[in-house]
């Protein structure tokens, strides 16, 4: 996650933005999760979420909570920014495939309408679900929950 607000700092810098991120205490050191399809999960959300605010902040944090699973931990990543927001209107076809929220976004902002579309597919590969709150003006708040063995357990089933 800090390679990912690295990446993008240059980008917020230039723009006036502050990025910033949180791992909570409560995070398992280790978990096991795909990490190149996390990464590129990450890497479009904070994309778009820079692309798309032109003041305030872009901020990423992790936090876990139990899992119905007692074997597993969920582990929730959250975007969040201060930009355009996505009207209301838009929040269900949003991960489709071409899809942007207004055409003129397109013009302004530039795209394909792919990354939450491949976002999407990569969530749901991992077995985990996205969740989208925004509002237009307000910002937009991306949450993936990701269910995860932790390290810990497996390596006490492994002795």
């Amino acid at each position: 996650m800090q390679e990912t607000c690295i990446t993008f700092a240059f980008k917020a810098k230039e723009k006036g933005l502050t990025i910033s991120h949180h791992i909570s205490e409560e995070v398992p050191d280790k978990v096991i999760l795909d990490c190149g399809r996390l990464r590129q999960i990450l890497f479009n959300l904070v994309g778009n979420a820079i692309k798309f605010t032109n003041e305030g902040s872009v901020k990423v944090s992790v936090i876990s909570e139990e899992s119905p699973d007692p074997d597993k931990v969920n582990i929730i990543f959250t975007i969040s920014d201060t930009g355009i927001g996505i009207p209301a209107g838009q929040h269900r076809h949003i991960f489709d495939s071409f899809t942007q929220a207004d055409d003129s976004y397109t013009r302004e902002y530039n795209g394909t309408g792919l990354g939450l579309s491949i976002v999407k597919r990569l969530v749901d590969l991992m077995g985990g679900r996205i969740e989208l709150m925004s509002a237009v003006d307000q910002g937009t708040n991306f949450r993936i929950i990701l269910s995860s063995p932790t390290a810990e357990k497996d390596k006490d089933e492994n002795d």
